[in-house]
């Protein structure tokens, strides 16, 4: 099975790393400078991945980062963050400087973050372990990203079965806790919404909630350099404007402001 990674350029250029890496097959990713596709089922055991010099991460799960564009100096909360791969790549584009408050929910999952952290050579990572519902009025955050718990259905790790009642819940909860976010981001801030699903209430319904409820909240159109859908909730509103798309994964992605 392919596998993608992105180069962590904190450690390692571009051209050293393609140097290193010339045993192994690289494709280029074409609308990603820092991401690469291999066959190769050692990247995982190489030196070069114990050194930090890349991360293994699906190509869907970066495009979340990307709309988000963290930029030196943000102060940026990753609400759901473990194990790693968008916090790292927050922490990337933001050359290590300024804040990525790293929370997760789960303490195990929080020591899978930490060793990412530590193998990467990052400094700008704070973790924290608050449920996201009850996350505490701080500083307000220029930017959050909430790649919220999901039923998972358009991953392909995803081998279990979903009851209606789990989605359900699982849309409860992801209602709660982007409505959370939403009031700890700064005026003029932005928040992405991204899940790895397929069902409207996952994804559609909770957006439609969050502006039933929050008359500041804007969803801004999205423009990525690849083919994607719009939404299908049956909104136009949000339909227009939030964007399903397939690469190695299914994503749903919602860009959102407060006015």
């Amino acid at each position: 099975m392919a596998v993608s990674i992105r180069i962590n350029n904190l450690r390692i250029g571009k051209k050293e790393f393609l140097e290193r890496m010339s045993r192994f097959s690289l494709t280029p990713v074409e609308w990603y400078g820092q991401a690469y596709k291999s066959d190769a089922e050692s990247l995982g055991k190489s030196l070069e991945y114990q050194l930090g010099y890349f991360y293994i991460q699906s190509l869907s799960s970066m495009v979340p980062v990307l709309v988000l564009d963290p930029k030196p100096g943000d102060m940026v909360l990753d609400m759901a963050a473990a194990p790693g791969s968008k916090s790292t790549q927050c922490a990337m584009h933001m050359e290590d400087k300024g804040v990525v408050v790293a929370n997760d929910v789960s303490y195990m999952r929080l020591k899978s973050l930490a060793s990412h952290v530590d193998r990467l050579g990052i400094t700008s990572i704070a973790m924290t372990n608050f449920d996201g519902q009850r996350f505490p009025s701080v500083a307000p955050f220029s930017k959050i990203l909430l790649d919220a718990p999901c039923s998972s259905m358009g991953s392909r790790k995803n081998i279990l079965p979903h009851s209606e009642g789990r989605i359900r819940s699982l849309a409860k909860l992801q209602k709660s806790l982007l409505l959370r976010g939403f009031d700890l981001l700064a005026p003029a801030g932005t928040l992405v919404y991204s899940t790895c699903t397929t069902t409207v209430e996952e994804n559609e319904q909770v957006i439609e909630n969050l502006l039933s409820k929050r008359d500041n909240a804007k969803v801004e159109k999205l423009q990525l350099p690849f083919a994607f859908e719009k939404g299908l909730g049956g909104n136009s509103e949000v339909d227009s404007d939030v964007c399903r798309f397939t690469l190695d994964e299914s994503f749903f992605i919602a860009k959102i402001t407060k006015k």
